[in-house]
């Protein structure tokens, strides 16, 4: 995956925390966080059902996750890629319902 020195640099940064990337309509947002994703669970050894990636669309929370899994299957590493299948790859809206779906009793809601 090609990334330019900007792009290199927010991937290579020390995980402390939350990730949060800003920028214009086609500057390789998604690029740069699906490398970070990628690093994320093979250098850093974090399972993805660890990790919450977000976007606002569903347009583009489909096409992170598809660029997430295109990187994972050329891996070569089957577990890892059905480890994707829990993942925390969505839009806000999605995160939501995943949240109140998973802990509704908590929330007084009928599952």
């Amino acid at each position: 995956m090609e990334l330019n020195e900007e792009q290199k640099t927010v991937c290579r940064q020390e995980l402390a925390g939350p990730v949060k990337i800003m920028a214009g309509a086609g500057t390789g947002k998604t690029r740069v966080l699906v490398a970070r994703y990628i690093k994320s669970i093979t250098e850093d050894r974090l399972p993805p059902d660890r990790i919450l990636a977000l976007t606002f669309t569903n347009k583009a929370a489909a096409e992170m996750k598809k660029r997430i899994f295109d990187e994972v299957k050329k891996l070569g590493d089957p577990s890892l890629l059905w480890s994707l299948y829990g993942a925390w790859i969505m839009n806000f809206h999605g995160f939501g319902r995943r949240i109140l779906a998973e802990n509704a009793p908590a929330f007084g809601i009928d599952p």
